[in-house]
């Protein structure tokens, strides 16, 4: 799946928004603010319905395409309150370095649902 997703970064977060077309284009730019203040480089923003599923496919592809890269992977399965999401992936990163591991994240931000996959 070839979602459009930038190559070049170590994170990447998809918001999908939904409810009348002025409320949600104010909350386009509520969303794209906060995104750039804490250092977004890239805010992608779909037209159609099309572009939204491309979105969403490459999401569902996460795992198939770690899978290429390490058939092996152990994928863990966690829930964690969401505001303790960025303390959990700085732990998950230093423990990776400390024992020397490959780790990708997928997880569902919104619910606290996190997966962290060892490659």
């Amino acid at each position: 799946v070839h979602a459009g997703y930038p190559l070049d970064v170590e994170a990447l977060l998809i918001i999908e928004l939904d409810g009348p077309g002025v409320e949600v284009d104010e909350l386009i730019k509520r969303v794209e603010a906060i995104a750039r203040g804490c250092g977004s480089t890239t805010v992608q923003i779909s037209n159609s319905e099309t572009e939204r599923n491309l979105f969403w496919a490459g999401r569902k592809a996460a795992f198939p395409a770690v899978g290429r890269i390490s058939p092996d992977y152990l994928c863990m399965d966690g829930t964690i309150p969401r505001g303790a999401l960025p303390k959990a992936l700085a732990r998950i990163r230093d423990l990776s370095a400390k024992y020397d591991l490959r780790v990708a994240n997928v997880f569902h931000a919104g619910d606290g649902n996190l997966h962290p996959l060892i490659l």
